[in-house]
């Protein structure tokens, strides 16, 4: 388990990646902030496979994707976008 401390300090920003993304301490964390709320994940790909995880610090709602292929990217962005629709998902 890690602490409230150690958690912290993974998820504070370290580098900027993008407009609204930054990337965190800890194993390459993604740390989004938008809306006034921030999102932080971690993607994972190899050959043969692709996986992601992704969750609102705010709401503590989350998600995780794993495929068993290369191109499971395209169908997460596809089915999290349906989904984010659905359960009406105000951090997506």
């Amino acid at each position: 388990m890690l602490s409230s401390e150690m958690t912290r300090l993974m998820l504070a920003p370290q580098a900027n990646i993008g407009v609204d993304w930054d990337c965190g301490f800890a194993f390459n964390t993604i740390i989004i902030k938008k809306f006034g709320l921030t999102t932080a994940g971690y993607p994972g790909w190899n050959e043969g496979f692709y996986s992601i995880m992704l969750f609102c610090l705010q709401t503590g709602q989350g998600l995780v994707w794993m495929t068993n292929g290369e191109n499971g990217r395209h169908l997460y962005l596809e089915a999290s976008h349906g989904l984010a629709d659905v359960v009406k998902w105000s951090w997506w």
